[in-house]
């Protein structure tokens, strides 16, 4: 997977330094995205943790700086064919904002999901009412009986109540 338009975007800014020159931004961000939501759920759990906030500051640092070397040691082949240092450190400013963006999107897109869970539970839990519903009740003799639901167990089995008051467990 790849994002042709970084790429264009890459060729448009580093071609006239080096014609020869081969984009791999639009290859590169797709692994930004997915170090940066690794990094992302890493600080989240650290968050929920009783860790300190500092330690979690220089942890995320750490992972960061990791991110960055990671996708700096990804581009170097790239980073060498520049043949001065001004297209050399032109290219790197480049990649580190577009590594930069990638991670604070993914972060953002982890944050967005985290909440839409925790949401869907919310909703579920109170606004999901109870579908009690009808059942019947097959007896060995064949006779049937129209029951009603009057809870749920912890496994999932469904309890239910004939009129006269006796309980079945529908699993």
């Amino acid at each position: 997977m790849e994002l042709k338009v970084l790429n264009k975007l890459e060729n448009a800014l580093f071609s006239r330094s080096n014609p020869s020159h081969v984009p791999t931004s639009g290859r590169l961000v797709f692994h930004a995205l997915i170090g940066g939501a690794i990094i992302s759920l890493i600080v989240f759990v650290l968050q929920m943790t009783s860790i300190g906030n500092g330690t979690v500051e220089i942890i995320a640092g750490i992972l960061l700086a990791g991110l960055f070397g990671y996708m700096g040691y990804k581009c170097l082949p790239a980073i060498k064919e520049f043949p001065g240092w001004g297209g050399r450190i032109g290219y790197v400013v480049y990649m580190a904002v577009i590594t930069f963006l990638s991670f604070y999107l993914a972060m953002m897109l982890v944050m967005v999901a985290l909440l839409g869970i925790f949401l869907y539970v919310i909703v579920k839990v109170f606004f999901g009412g109870s579908k009690k519903g009808k059942w019947k009740v097959r007896y060995s003799d064949g006779t049937e009986e129209e029951a009603e639901e009057v809870g749920t167990g912890i496994c999932g089995e469904k309890y239910v109540s004939t009129k006269d008051g006796v309980e079945h467990i529908v699993p």
